[in-house]
């Protein structure tokens, strides 16, 4: 079995950093937009508002695809509406006409997993945007990138809970294929190497 090229994500997608906007203008009662704090991430929406000046790059909406950047490193569809972009969480802000974006979220969850399992901590673990650049995705041709896609697209459907049937006994998103591909980790880098 030949295992396509593998190229850095940095080369074929970039990334927002969230902005360290000022508590004291955070508030419950619903005055200006909500923030994305890492605890929203998975969750999809805030109830913490902020109501001082921001940088209308700092806004994300619904759709966008969010990383949590401290704890427990995770990817995760914003559908909160208009929001503003918080520090410690990123945005996947543009992806190159090579990679796929459906291709993309199903194979960095488990790259974020291998980073996170590989990440010492004393703490709290912490995910460098630098790292999310160095992650090295193999890169097969465009249309194999949409066919793995639409086929785990099409498996999450048919796992997702119907009227009058028995939720998965696993829910949750598929990842990555690990069949094709299983990460392989040393210290400071991930790779990836056919299963075997």
């Amino acid at each position: 079995m030949t295992l396509p090229a593998t190229a850095r994500l940095g080369e074929h997608v970039s990334f927002l950093s969230g902005f360290a906007f000022k508590s004291a203008f955070f508030n419950t009662e619903g005055e200006g937009l909500p923030i994305v704090r890492i605890r929203d991430v998975k969750a999809g929406r805030s109830d913490t508002y902020y109501s001082g000046e921001y940088d209308p790059k700092f806004i994300v909406s619904d759709g966008d695809y969010l990383i949590g950047m401290d704890g427990e490193f995770s990817l995760a569809r914003w559908r909160g509406g208009k929001a503003l972009l918080n520090q410690r969480v990123c945005k996947v802000e543009s992806v190159s006409d090579r990679l796929d974006a459906g291709y993309l979220v199903r194979f960095l969850p488990s790259a974020l997993k291998a980073i996170e399992d590989a990440t010492p901590f004393v703490t709290v673990k912490h995910l460098s945007v630098k790292a999310l650049r160095d992650i090295e995705i193999p890169l097969p041709p465009l249309a194999e990138q949409r066919r793995i896609a639409a086929v785990l697209d099409q498996v999450d459907a048919l796992r997702a809970p119907s009227p009058g049937r028995r939720p998965p006994r696993r829910p949750g998103r598929l990842r990555f294929p690990r069949h094709v591909r299983r990460p392989v980790r040393h210290p400071g880098e991930l790779a990836y190497q056919a299963a075997g």
